[in-house]
């Protein structure tokens, strides 16, 4: 079997030894999770299609298509218009007191700001989504699901808890590597490529 076992682990042990507990996983199977559409069982958010390539320098991706397309941030010029229709207090907290003036001076700034801090909690979103298929999925292993006890000791023990999960990291960790046609694997590989990992390559096995 091809093992994988240091990305998954790494994106396991990342989010069970992170501030937030996995109490936010007390689900029982993968389709279940808060957000999840019944047909993807991806937790946060349905599995995204290939996103393209933007300004801050994210993935290229292919659009319906077949052609390459760009996201690009608003420039102040289309957003002024937006802005000086809002109230005031409709306003960002960190505009609500700046002039136009020092809005547009500090537009592409504060939009950068924003659009990371999104882009940030979108990540967290997909690593949340894989780690619940890890724990609760079914259709890469036959190993039994996470039980409640699993979780507490994940929060307890993490480090000593990761190795209750051992044959599930190892069972996801061959399938990202050759996920076929299934969606979930698919959006898994592709969330550990995005991060600098190649599970598909020999430099990504153990």
């Amino acid at each position: 079997m091809r093992r994988l076992v240091p990305p998954v682990i790494f994106l396991l042990a990342a989010a069970v030894l992170s501030s937030a507990p996995l109490a936010r996983y007390p689900v029982q199977n993968e389709n279940s999770v808060s957000g999840a559409r019944p047909d993807n069982g991806l937790g946060a958010r349905s599995a995204p299609k290939e996103t393209g390539p933007t300004s801050q320098g994210a993935p290229p991706g292919i659009s319906r298509g077949g052609a390459a397309w760009r996201v690009q941030t608003i420039s102040y010029r289309d957003a002024r218009p937006v802005l000086e229709s809002l109230r005031r207090d409709l306003l960002p907290d960190d505009l609500r007191s700046k002039t136009a003036a020092e809005i547009e001076a500090a537009w592409s700034d504060w939009v950068a700001r924003r659009d990371r801090a999104t882009r940030g909690r979108l990540d967290q979103g997909d690593r949340d989504s894989i780690v619940n298929f890890l724990l609760f999925g079914t259709t890469f292993t036959r190993a039994p699901r996470a039980t409640a006890a699993d979780l507490a000791a994940l929060n307890e023990r993490p480090q000593e808890a990761l190795s209750l999960l051992t044959r599930r990291v190892d069972d996801l960790a061959a399938a990202v590597a050759e996920p076929r046609s299934n969606e979930r694997l698919q959006f898994a590989r592709r969330f550990l490529e995005r991060h600098g990992m190649q599970p598909h390559t020999a430099a990504g096995r153990a």
